[in-house]
């Protein structure tokens, strides 16, 4: 993608946030707003933050769009608000869930932006309604430390 491609996806999914926020406001989350993020070597995203105050639970959503021969990603970090954070990716790793991981991958870059950012969305909505303790977790009902897969940087 040039980098006017990488501003029009950014721009799109920003504008298709609204629509799929439903999953996190529904369940008692207030969107904090956006913000641009330019990583060296890598394209820019856009990084969603989402808290619930009753809770004192907070989530990102972080979303990169296609670059050269990477695929789209979206990243989900769930906070506690007292420095502990996991992982979506991480959480489904330690869960031993690398097929629920390989079907968000797969609804992420399945067409056009706004198919994507539709599959993943149903994908993880099928998720946490499959997923009692992630559920649990994201209503901040119960806390779970999740090991970082430090992919061997550690």
């Amino acid at each position: 993608m040039t980098n006017a491609e990488i501003d029009a996806e950014l721009k799109a999914a920003a504008a298709l946030l609204p629509a799929h926020s439903k999953l996190f406001t529904d369940r008692g989350y207030v969107y904090q707003g956006m913000q641009r993020v330019h990583p060296a070597d890598l394209p820019d995203r856009i990084d969603f933050a989402f808290a619930n105050d009753s809770t004192g639970i907070h989530i990102v959503l972080l979303y990169t769009p296609p670059f050269q021969t990477r695929n789209r990603v979206f990243v989900i970090r769930v906070s506690d608000g007292r420095n502990r954070s996991f992982t979506l990716g991480d959480y489904l790793t330690a869960r031993q869930k690398e097929s629920v991981k390989f079907q968000l991958r797969n609804a992420a870059n399945s067409g056009d932006v706004a198919t994507s950012w539709t599959n993943y969305f149903d994908e993880l909505s099928k998720l946490l309604s499959q997923d009692p303790d992630l559920s649990d977790i994201v209503d901040g009902q119960r806390w779970e430390d999740i090991p970082i897969n430090w992919m061997g940087l550690k």
